[in-house]
């Protein structure tokens, strides 16, 4: 069980709820300021309205102080019904009625042309605020004076309104978060639950069986993510079974000489004769060296499973083809075979040229050792057909095979008629191989007799970007 590191359910809970509760904050926070500021507004309206009406009593044919009474008149009225203080003066100061600490309004708030002006300001009476709204205007009874009126009222309603609704959009913001809350933390862990299936199915894979994971009716992320695991379940598999497959084959073929040289060594220490004990010493010698080739061939076959097309360089098929040939010649000399080349100066190919070496060195070491003939030849041409291939073959004038156990011979361990048994491992070294570099193997027997191996492999430009000889016509 992991405890450490990032987790999709966390990671999503923590954004998801994240992003909500910061949408909530923010919900609230406008609303509260729309709210406050639609309620400032209704208080600046009442004012309005009520030097509005005061304004009405700025009339001409009456003297300047009966004018300002009567608005004084009119706001004591008004003060009564809705808790607002006033104060009414004029400028030059010659009468002044109502408060007079109330703030005036700044020199500027009349702009040119214009009869009424209001400003609003707020001042700290006693424990709570007032909002105050100004304005000025001319006097109709005395043109050389100029009438200010402020109207102060007080915003503690306001302040204990808007704390009220603040207390309820809280409230109803904390249960609406609280319940989206809920449902996304269900949401997310329902639609994480096949993904934790699936880790359950992973866990309950049998090393001994890599039995496949069941789709079921998988969202299409988790689909995905189950058929990749069960694509790499299958090569596993597969890859399991051939390695089990090779330590049986392994197992039965290093028996029967490991048995036969005990056997020797056996009878050899019962012999009593010198020529008798030295022909079962190089029965044991020979059978030796049948191990030791087999041996080999095992653990080649064991390279090549592991190899992988990774790394692939371009070179000249031909100019390896010639030399891996060339390093040949003494061996088949030795064996009284005439080993020679024939076909391409030069042809590119992309791929290892170790392992193609490898696979023409077991392709020229079975036909010297297996054929029984006297001649091999190797050639590298260009395909018949139109694709752009080369058909790299050895051929022998040995004993051949029949017609009939030619799809046999690239399986692993099968030993055919030829003069000499192999060990039946040198040609499936070979179609691994070939098969790695997108190439086919095949063998047919020619006409005459004999043998003929054929490895056709992709062709492709140099490095330097020219083409590859056009085939022969």
């Amino acid at each position: 069980m992991f405890t450490q590191g990032k987790s999709i359910q966390r990671t999503l809970l923590l954004s998801l709820l994240g992003m909500l509760w910061l949408l909530a904050a923010g919900w609230l926070a406008l609303s509260t300021h729309v709210h406050q500021r639609d309620h400032l507004d209704e208080i600046d309206h009442r004012a309005r309205d009520t030097i509005q009406l005061l304004a009405g009593h700025n009339t001409a044919g009456v003297t300047l102080e009966d004018s300002l009474r009567a608005m004084a008149q009119a706001a004591s009225i008004l003060s009564l019904n809705d808790s607002i203080d006033y104060h009414i003066s004029t400028v030059p100061a010659t009468l002044v009625f109502g408060r007079t600490d109330l703030p005036m309004p700044p020199p500027d708030a009349m702009r040119s042309g214009q009869s009424v002006a209001f400003t609003q300001d707020s001042i700290q009476d006693h424990k709570h605020p007032l909002r105050i709204t100004s304005a000025k205007f001319p006097s109709a009874a005395s043109p050389a004076h100029t009438i200010h009126i402020r109207i102060a009222i007080d915003e503690h309603d306001f302040l204990s309104h808007s704390q009220a609704y603040i207390r309820h959009s809280l409230g109803s913001a904390l249960l609406l978060s609280l319940l989206f809350s809920s449902a996304i933390t269900l949401t997310v862990i329902h639609s994480l639950r096949p993904l934790r299936k699936l880790v359950e199915d992973v866990r309950n894979i049998d090393a001994g069986n890599l039995q496949q994971i069941p789709l079921r009716d998988s969202p299409v992320e988790v689909r995905y993510l189950a058929t990749t695991l069960n694509t790499l379940l299958g090569n596993v598999q597969a890859r399991v079974q051939r390695e089990r497959q090779f330590i049986n084959d392994a197992a039965h073929q290093l028996r029967t000489p490991s048995a036969g040289i005990l056997n020797q060594a056996q009878l050899a220490l019962a012999e009593k004769d010198d020529e008798s004990r030295q022909l079962r010493l190089s029965k044991i010698v020979e059978a030796a060296e049948h191990n030791a080739q087999l041996i080999a061939q095992l653990l080649a076959l064991a390279r090549t499973s592991e190899t992988h097309q990774t790394g692939a360089t371009v070179f000249d098929l031909a100019a390896l083809t010639r030399r891996v040939t060339r390093a040949w010649v003494g061996r088949a000399t030795d064996a009284n075979i005439d080993l020679g080349y024939e076909g391409e100066e030069t042809c590119f190919h992309a791929g290892h040229p170790a392992l193609i070496e490898e696979a023409l060195d077991n392709l020229i070491d079975n036909a010297i050792r297996h054929s029984g003939g006297t001649e091999i030849t190797v050639s590298l041409t260009h395909a018949d057909n139109a694709s752009n291939a080369a058909v790299l073959e050895v051929r022998d004038n040995g004993a051949g095979v029949r017609t009939g156990e030619l799809p046999q011979m690239f399986e692993r361990f099968w030993s055919g008629n030829q003069a000499t048994a192999g060990c039946g491992i040198g040609l499936p070294i070979v179609a691994q191989l070939v098969e790695y570099h997108q190439g086919k193997v095949e063998a047919h027997v020619p006409t005459g007799g004999g043998l003929a191996i054929q490895i056709t492999l992709p062709l492709v430009q140099d490095a330097q970007g020219s083409p590859n000889p056009s085939k022969p016509s």
